[in-house]
């Protein structure tokens, strides 16, 4: 009887055993993987590092060509010659049509207009009226 109860110990010492050695493993297997997202969390940093160094030195060099800018009296720089003007004009009749013509759009009448097109003016009739 007691040969019997040693033996069954023994067997319940051998399954606690490797009971244990499994989740042994187990704990290996998770502080493997922590330390891969570990290294990997490093690595990020670093680039992380290196990129707000590249920005900051960018900002920098940005702030010293805006710096070579000025602004006196509300103007900024030379002045600039006058880009021409641009303005609709639309043609003295529409033109008779099918209900919907490429290009135009439908009047009153069901008749087709062509759409105003943008037409570039002299801006020297504009002189002195900057806004």
């Amino acid at each position: 009887a007691s040969i019997n109860k040693v033996s069954d110990m023994v067997g319940e010492i051998n399954a606690a055993s490797q009971e244990q050695a499994h989740g042994i493993e187990q704990v290996n297997t998770a502080i493997l993987q922590m330390d891969e997202v570990t290294q990997q969390n490093a690595a990020l940093v670093e680039e992380t590092t290196a990129t707000s160094d590249t920005l900051a030195s960018e900002a920098e060099k940005l702030a010293g060509l805006m710096g070579q800018f000025r602004v006196d009296d509300g103007h900024a720089g030379p002045p600039r010659p006058p880009a021409p003007k641009m303005t609709t004009q639309t043609p003295a009749a529409p033109k008779a049509g099918p209900a919907r013509k490429a290009g135009g759009f439908l009047s009153k009448r069901g008749a087709a207009k062509p759409a105003p097109q943008p037409v570039a003016r002299d801006a020297s009739a504009d002189e002195g009226m900057d806004f």
